[in-house]
């Protein structure tokens, strides 16, 4: 299906030849052969990363099918999303596992039977933001477990819930970060380490071309962004499970 249409690039797009572009870094094909099966030209990845997202619409569009078919449609919520996205050669990377838009902000849409069609919401959510949604919409009691909000009040109408932020973390591979955006303003800093690595204004840089770390116009922005980012993970420290599954 897309072997003969010209792939429309971003312009942060940036192809490394002989490398494949992931973790965070250019690294040799030799290294990560499941990936020599999509070639080494990304262009090629990317017709197959589309057909794949085709095939898959086509098999979500069937489990839609039968829910109308059996009635239940009027009584089921549908949540699509996904746990990460895909570099593409975005920034000359592919894969994830870096706090750039390509990798973190993944898909939501949501069926709400109860809620108001055809909405585009721009309040910034997260993944913890699910159990609680789910638990909400279907009468449980909220759980001591949860760190996220409800979205329920999104899908009947509201347009923010609360403070408009959202936080992510990756502790793998090359570069562990901690990330937040806030405002349509994202800061990510090395887990570790705590230096800022990145500043973001996505609403005047949606393709995060533009590093605003040190320019002095946004000094005060990020003092204020890197305060509201430790004192969050000071609390989730402070209250962490104690039976909580441990990493090895």
């Amino acid at each position: 299906m897309y072997d003969d249409i010209k792939i429309p690039l971003p312009p942060n797009f940036q192809e490394i030849e002989g490398a494949h572009l992931g973790d965070g870094a250019a690294q040799p094909w030799d290294e990560y052969p499941e990936y020599l099966k999509a070639g080494t030209d990304t262009r090629h990845y990317i017709k197959l990363y589309n057909a794949l997202v085709t095939q898959m619409d086509e098999q979500i569009g069937r489990i839609l099918d039968r829910l109308d078919a059996s009635g239940l449609a009027d009584s089921t919520l549908v949540v699509f999303t996904s746990d990460h996205g895909d570099m593409q050669g975005s920034h000359g990377l592919r894969n994830k596992h870096v706090p750039f838009e390509n990798s973190t902000h993944v898909p939501l849409v949501v069926y709400d039977p109860q809620g108001r069609s055809g909405r585009r919401v721009d309040a910034h959510i997260g993944t913890a933001d699910f159990l609680p949604t789910l638990l909400d919409w279907c009468g449980a009691p909220p759980s001591g477990m949860a760190e996220g909000r409800s979205l329920l009040p999104l899908t009947r109408g509201a347009e923010r819930i609360g403070e408009n932020i959202v936080f992510s973390e990756n502790f793998l591979k090359k570069q562990p970060y901690r990330m937040l955006v806030k405002d349509n303003v994202k800061l990510a800093v090395h887990a570790e380490t705590g230096e800022v690595l990145y500043l973001f204004d996505l609403t005047a840089d949606p393709f995060e071309m533009h590093n605003l770390v040190g320019n002095p116009a946004w000094a005060a922005r990020q003092k204020e962004l890197v305060a509201r980012l430790e004192a969050f993970y000071s609390d989730i420290v402070s209250r962490r499970n104690p039976n909580a599954r441990q990493n090895p």
